[in-house]
């Protein structure tokens, strides 16, 4: 009977750890810097659901959705179009993100974010 009840504890720690969010998951504003140091103001949503994330960034230019949203070692991938092919690079610190864009022109520039509660 002891053995069935951890076994049964253990089955329900792990479902709690395996359902947990990804860290990466919520609405977060974010600051972007062009190469000529123009900063530009966006919101980013990131959604777990079931494991498997998606995303959207939405700013003055309008609403862009997020492909091939990816997120291990603390480290929130993803590609979106705007114009051009672009790909983010960010390193997620609890509330906060730092980190890179690129894009297939060959400019890149930073990212830092905040969390929103």
């Amino acid at each position: 009977m002891r053995k069935l009840i951890l076994g049964v504890l253990l089955l329900l720690v792990c479902g709690v750890v395996l359902a947990a969010e990804c860290p990466a998951a919520g609405s977060w504003k974010i600051s972007a810097v062009t190469p000529s140091g123009d900063e530009m103001q966006w919101t980013m949503v990131i959604k777990d659901t079931d494991g498997k994330l998606t995303g959207q960034l939405i700013g003055e230019p309008g609403e862009f959705p997020l492909s091939d949203v990816a997120f291990a070692d603390d480290t929130l991938k993803a590609k979106l179009v705007v114009d051009t092919s672009y790909t983010i690079e960010l390193k997620v610190d609890g509330n906060k993100l730092d980190g890179k864009w690129t894009n297939t022109e060959g400019a890149s520039g930073s990212v830092k974010g905040q969390k929103q509660a």
